[in-house]
């Protein structure tokens, strides 16, 4: 059994929520003094309990949080019979081609008018929205403002750390961002943390091959990256377009054996190398894509951990 916080329903607040041509229910829960907004966007099966913990844990430090109910039951548990299932074949591709087929009205329609809606009843200049693994997708698709604002800020002095040590990390969806990031601010970064992550929207042999995997297969990753890129290709949203990688922090990259992210992780870490950039590639065999989300205490998911925890001790504890 996993050792992740978990909790109920208790406190949340559940209304229908209506945009870009889709009705969902959203559950809400606000601090006890009004903060800014956070769109949290669960994970199948859906608002777990442990999608619901992370929540709760957002709302006492202050963000108020709203989660749409996308799909299975809100409160039920992850692990529970006919579950993976409906997961792998159902979910993962076709919960989301039912979302995403529709091109004049994707479901990240939906998630951007619900941010605006938020970001109207909360303070600040914006809301954050936060995806989980494959629903990172989303996230990445919704995001209304450029992660970079947000480097801006942390270098800037809005919080309390060394602007001389700061790394970035993504997994899945989040990947992109983080890697977008080390790019655009290569000078002022100490290292890349990227596991499987969304790096090329070009065909690769993984993703021809792994068409119906668990936890992401091919056809997802194409209508993600049309959620994401829209009809245009900017270059700047595709890490794996920038021609030249000199220059850019040094990287730890992982990836799993059996995932359609596969090979493009692995040719941007070769490519990193040939550029001389510091870079440590690892392949888990047997492993597909968010395997350490569906089974954290697994001895692989733990030896994932510990590998990135080495290598974050290793950039800022280590002897100059």
């Amino acid at each position: 059994m996993s050792n992740a916080p978990r909790a109920d329903l208790t406190g949340w607040t559940c209304a229908p929520f209506t945009g870009g041509g889709y009705t969902h229910d959203v559950y809400r829960r606000d601090p006890d003094t009004p903060g800014p907004g956070v769109v949290l966007i669960p994970e199948m099966p859906g608002l777990t309990p442990e999608v619901l913990a992370l929540g709760n844990h957002l709302v006492d430090n202050g963000f108020t949080v709203a989660s749409p109910s996308l799909y299975g039951t809100p409160g039920a548990a992850s692990q529970r019979p006919g579950m993976v299932p409906v997961m792998v074949r159902g979910c993962v591709t076709k919960e989301f081609a039912a979302f995403a087929t529709d091109k004049k009205r994707p479901v990240t329609y939906f998630l951007r008018a619900l941010a605006r809606d938020l970001n109207e009843s909360t303070p600040g200049k914006g809301v954050g929205i936060i995806g989980q693994c494959w629903s990172g997708g989303f996230a990445l698709a919704a995001a209304v403002d450029d992660v970079g604002s947000v480097l801006d800020a942390v270098l800037g002095g809005a919080v309390d750390i060394d602007p001389d040590r700061v790394a970035v990390a993504g997994s899945s969806a989040g990947g992109a961002l983080a890697a977008g990031l080390a790019q655009q601010a290569a000078d002022r970064l100490v290292f890349q943390l990227l596991h499987q992550p969304v790096l090329d929207d070009r065909p690769s042999p993984s993703k021809e091959e792994f068409v119906d995997t668990p936890g992401f297969d091919g056809p997802a990753a194409e209508l993600m990256w049309g959620h994401y890129l829209g009809a245009d290709r900017p270059y700047d949203a595709v890490p794996a377009a920038l021609a030249d990688l000199t220059g850019l922090p040094p990287a730890l990259i992982t990836c799993s054996e059996l995932d359609p992210l596969r090979d493009e992780a692995i040719d941007y870490a070769l490519r990193l190398m040939w550029a001389g950039v510091a870079t440590e590639l690892h392949v888990f065999p047997g492993t597909c894509h968010g395997f350490d989300a569906f089974l954290p205490d697994w001895e692989v998911s733990r030896g994932l951990y510990g590998m990135q925890v080495a290598a974050l001790r290793r950039v800022f504890y280590s002897e100059p």
